[in-house]
């Protein structure tokens, strides 16, 4: 069933008949762990051009408004994080970062052990970071 699921979100036109490029994944094959009960299918519409309707009972699969209210930039393919500390030796922008190096980064600032379970890596021992000093 998932997999059917996953070739249909996959093969979804736009509103002007154009391949819409969605993007398919389960959570157990893209995170090392899942905590409590994850979705089946995680579906990035359009490469993030597009979103779900929150919704049900619409009688076309496309609408142009938001059906939840305002949503201006909640989601993207690449993020922003913006980060100022005393001393802190990065300056500029860092490539290649990951939201998984958040919190080690904050650990690490804070003079906190990071947890050997915890994905990611401290920005402020990334050699991404050394570069952009």
């Amino acid at each position: 069933l998932l997999g059917d699921l996953q070739a249909r979100f996959e093969a979804l036109l736009d509103d002007r008949g154009a391949p819409m490029r969605s993007q398919v994944f389960r959570p157990d094959a893209i995170y090392r762990r899942v905590l409590g009960i994850p979705p089946d299918l995680i579906v990035q519409f359009g490469r993030l051009t597009w979103r779900s309707i929150g919704g049900v009972g619409y009688s076309e699969l496309h609408v142009q408004e938001n059906d939840t209210g305002p949503d201006d930039c909640n989601h993207a393919q690449f993020g922003m994080f913006i980060l100022r500390a005393p001393g802190l030796p990065i300056r500029g922008e860092v490539q290649d970062m990951h939201l998984l190096d958040v919190a080690p980064t904050l650990l690490d600032l804070a003079g906190r052990d990071v947890p050997p379970s915890m994905q990611g890596q401290s920005l402020l021992r990334s050699a991404a970071c050394q570069v952009a000093r």
